[in-house]
């Protein structure tokens, strides 16, 4: 007797997924919607945010001044990010 196939679940696409596979350190910054500040960073990162604060004061990380407040835009952080990574072998 043969088998019978079961139906295909025409919800399972590829895109979803996808989606539940993890996705790089830069590809969760850059689909952040607002700019970020150090502290954000620092959640992301193994590093203090007065590290992020000192870095954009000495011009080794991408910063902006905003009324007074240290942001940092997601697509130029994850870009900045992009251009320092190396894949692992």
């Amino acid at each position: 007797m043969a088998k019978r196939k079961e139906p295909v679940d025409s919800s399972a696409t590829y895109d979803n997924f996808t989606d539940n596979l993890p996705r790089s350190l830069a590809s969760v910054i850059e689909h952040k919607k607002k700019a970020m500040t150090a502290a954000d960073l620092a959640e992301l990162f193994p590093i203090k945010a007065n590290t992020f604060l000192q870095w954009t004061r000495e011009g080794r990380f991408p910063g902006m001044k905003l009324n007074g407040c240290v942001v940092y835009d997601p697509k130029t952080t994850a870009a900045w990010l992009r251009q320092r990574t190396t894949q692992v072998k």
